[in-house]
């Protein structure tokens, strides 16, 4: 049970506007101050203990059994609040204030609109090496600094806990594992240590963190960079163990070091710290010298003297044959023929084939149907790249839906699986399930060159009469090359020239004034480019705005295309490497 939307809290400090998640040790409510800025409030509430007074919001704990373990878990909350608003780094989430109300704990912090990593790459795909080293730097600030100044291990560093704000910066959440530890190196607190399998090393495992351990927050880390860049959960640490691991797509040397030596089992032989490990993603692991000849003695300096004795012995042979008839060269085996650069460029050239597949399903009052373009073959980069896309956009659609865990290379069993998912939530969800529920998702290609891919969603929710409904757009564009997603497109957003271009085609578009566009969105003259990636098409750059992003919900989706010859002085190196031949002609 959630505090109701509205209500106030610190003396009418904060209004509570919307439940953002919850947890099994608390709820986190977006919340106003009285100038109207936007906050984060952390509830502490133990949903399998902890009871809520509809009529006066206060929280109880029925269990006498129960009450111990509740004051030791808030207690906790409260440490966990007191350490964060000591840590002020640009990478860290911030921490403004801690009180008590309603028989519980709160704390107050920054409000981070972009959502996690994992929302974005569960959204979005898997990211390009670039932004994926660039955000892990930056948690890499982060982590260095609490160990290197504090003396805090975070312990938690997944992609779920790192989030994302508008402005490309990642900010690092969710201090409830971290431990802290005297100048010493031995911890101050005996709390249990939190499992998060994929991201958790083996000491973590075995509770083995009495002392101070900055490289268990480095495996988290590798570990992290590894779901950025593929998409996947890396694998649990005994499957490490026993198997090691291997690159789960194609990256720079650098990179897949800074992974494989960061994700060691053995906690002596990982990288030690997090410097270490932002000079190995940067500049590659140091190179070991190679191991001097063994020297046993007499007898070695014997073999190396047969040795030698062996190659005079042969050349004197070869001298006396030079003229013999009778000589013949030894026969060297022919060199194992390798991949040609021709070869390489095929394998980039096969088709890229998709399949159309349509899906419906109706169940009670809710009806649901799935459109998509399934990669069938074509280069195996591209291939996985669109299908994570696909089922990221698919599970994205419904919180805590769930992500697909089956054959991923049938289609067919991938739409079969989101129908019956939406269809199970529209049911058994006590808000939804008396009311006619439908949701549609297209998932199409759009555009295909021989440079790149683009695909497009568009999905359509409808749930309790008219207002109750939403329909949005977005596009995606994947290089044929290597599969990654293209997200930067513009090299300079901030160039005056750049945004008039942008503002004068969508006020054409909408035959409009920028004024008019301001009621919807103030922002839009000092920032036009939609909240959406934009993506390629054959003519140009498309830019989707969403309803009520610029314009009212009855406008709908706007759509606005820039032509490569618009914008071919702004393009990104990426980018331009993607748009037609001879553009500059």
């Amino acid at each position: 049970m959630q505090l109701p939307n509205g209500h106030l809290l610190c003396q009418g400090k904060y209004t509570i506007r919307r439940k953002l998640g919850q947890g099994g040790f608390g709820i986190t409510y977006l919340a106003t101050t009285t100038d109207g800025r936007e906050v984060a409030i952390k509830e502490f509430f133990m949903s399998d203990a902890c009871v809520r007074d509809v009529a006066t919001q206060m929280v109880t704990v029925p269990s006498v059994g129960a009450r111990a373990e509740v004051e030791r878990y808030r207690r906790k909350f409260i440490k966990e609040a007191n350490n964060l608003m000591r840590l002020h780094h640009p990478n860290i989430v911030q921490v403004y204030e801690v009180f008590e109300e309603n028989g519980t704990s709160y704390y107050v912090m920054q409000y981070v609109s972009g959502g996690s990593m994992r929302d974005n790459v569960l959204r979005f795909g898997f990211m390009d090496e670039q932004s994926s080293k660039n955000y892990i730097l930056q948690v890499a600030s982060a982590l260095q600094y609490m160990h290197e100044q504090f003396h805090i291990c975070h312990y938690d560093v997944k992609p779920g806990n790192i989030l994302i704000d508008t402005n490309g910066k990642a900010l690092l959440i969710d201090f409830g594992l971290a431990k802290n530890y005297d100048g010493s190196g031995h911890q101050t607190s005996s709390t249990p240590v939190g499992i998060s399998a994929g991201y958790a090393p083996l000491e973590q495992y075995q509770q083995s963190l009495q002392e101070f351990s900055p490289t268990t927050d480095v495996y988290a880390l590798g570990a992290t960079l590894y779901f950025l860049l593929s998409g996947k959960n890396p694998p649990e640490a005994s499957v490490v163990l026993e198997r090691g691991i291997t690159p789960p797509v194609q990256m720079s040397p650098y990179t897949w070091d800074a992974i494989r030596l960061a994700m060691i089992p053995s906690r002596q032989k990982r990288v030690q710290s997090v410097a270490q490990f932002c000079h190995i993603l940067q500049y590659g692991a140091p190179q070991k010298p190679p191991k001097p000849e063994k020297k046993n003695g007499w007898i070695g300096w014997l073999i190396g003297l047969l040795v030698a004795l062996a190659a005079v012995a042969g050349v004197v042979l070869l001298l006396n044959n030079k003229g013999d008839s009778s000589y013949e060269p030894p026969v060297v085996a022919p060199e194992e023929k390798t991949d040609t650069i021709e070869e390489t460029e095929k394998e980039v050239e096969q088709p890229f084939v998709t399949q159309y597949i349509r899906k419906e399903g109706n169940r009670d009052n809710a009806s649901s149907e799935i459109i998509i373009d399934y990669p069938l073959q074509g280069p195996v980069p591209l291939v996985e790249a669109v299908r994570s896309y696909i089922i990221g956009q698919l599970t994205a659609e419904v919180e805590n839906i769930g992500t697909y865990s089956g054959d991923r290379s049938d289609g067919n069993e991938v739409a079969d699986d989101y129908v019956n998912k939406y269809l199970t939530m529209f049911t058994t969800d006590a808000d939804l399930k008396d009311y006619d529920a439908v949701m549609n998702v297209e998932i199409k290609k759009i555009a295909e060159t021989d440079l790149f891919v683009s695909y497009e969603t568009t999905d359509h929710v409808f749930s309790g009469g008219a207002m109750h409904g939403m329909e949005t757009s977005e596009g995606a564009t994947f290089r044929k090359s290597d599969g990654q997603r293209i997200t930067s497109f513009f090299k300079n957003t901030d160039d005056e020239k750049f945004k008039e271009l942008v503002i004068n085609e969508v006020t054409n578009k909408l035959s409009c004034t920028v004024d008019d566009i301001t009621e919807f969105n103030e922002y839009f003259k000092y920032s036009p480019l939609p909240e959406t990636k934009p993506f390629l098409s054959r003519e140009g750059i498309e830019l989707r705005y969403q309803p009520y992003e610029i314009a009212s919900y009855g406008q709908g989706i706007v759509e606005v295309s820039l032509f490569w010859w618009q914008v071919k002085d702004y393009l990104s190196s990426d980018a331009r490497a993607l748009c037609p031949a001879g553009l500059d002609n």
